[in-house]
């Protein structure tokens, strides 16, 4: 069984305004916030910001996100979140967008 473990791994959550962000859960540290305006003030987990440093991830690593939409009419437009995850130079992006 090949086993990959990744070192200094960080996760980075950009989204579009009508997304804010609660927090996450798992074996994460928070960093300090570089986009203000798409944090929550309701915190979940390890909240307050929208980085956190993994530090050693493996394929079995699992973690959560929690969002919110800031107003109703977010069902109506495209909404996106982006998900950045870099590992040493290796980056890895997953952009999950939503349609009303």
């Amino acid at each position: 069984m090949k086993y990959s473990l990744g070192y200094s791994t960080i996760l980075t959550v950009l989204s579009s305004l009508d997304v804010k962000l609660n927090g996450a859960f798992g074996n994460l540290t928070a960093l300090q916030p570089r986009h203000s305006q798409q944090i929550s003030t309701k915190i979940f987990g390890h909240g307050n910001t929208n980085s956190w440093l993994l530090g050693a991830t493996d394929c079995y690593s699992t973690y959560t996100l929690v969002y919110e939409l800031s107003s109703a009419k977010a069902f109506s437009k495209v909404t996106f979140i982006l998900v950045r995850i870099t590992i040493f130079n290796l980056l890895l992006i997953m952009l999950i967008i939503g349609a009303g």
